[in-house]
């Protein structure tokens, strides 16, 4: 993901994560961030609370005040669609610069 769009959810600002299809048949408990450039590592992870399914336009007035992106952002992206899955995020745990020296599991929780 876009450094910026973690920077939202370290700060509380993104609280939806977008996505077109499931990720897994068994649902999903959270979701490990990896930042592209210029960070270009694995910068923590997310817990997630739940997920919402629906209609692309019946999704957008549930998660638009916390989604980080505009409704023409969130248009393009849905192009086509007919169907919208979002994330509801929980807690955030950033994980330590150098993953070499500590474990995933021991990532420092910020909110």
């Amino acid at each position: 993901m876009r450094p910026r769009y973690w920077d939202m959810y370290r700060d509380g600002s993104k609280i939806w994560e977008l996505r077109k299809i499931s990720h897994s048949p068994r649902g999903v408990d959270g979701l490990i961030i990896y930042a592209t450039a210029p960070v270009s590592r694995i910068v923590g992870e997310v817990d997630l609370i739940s997920t919402h399914v629906g209609y692309v336009n019946d999704v957008w007035d549930v998660v638009k005040d916390g989604c980080g992106i505009t409704r023409k952002q969130y248009d393009l992206y849905y192009q086509d669609q007919e169907i919208a899955i979002a994330y509801r995020l929980g807690n955030v745990y950033e994980y330590p610069t150098s993953l070499g020296d500590a474990s995933c599991s021991s990532g420092i929780p910020i909110s």
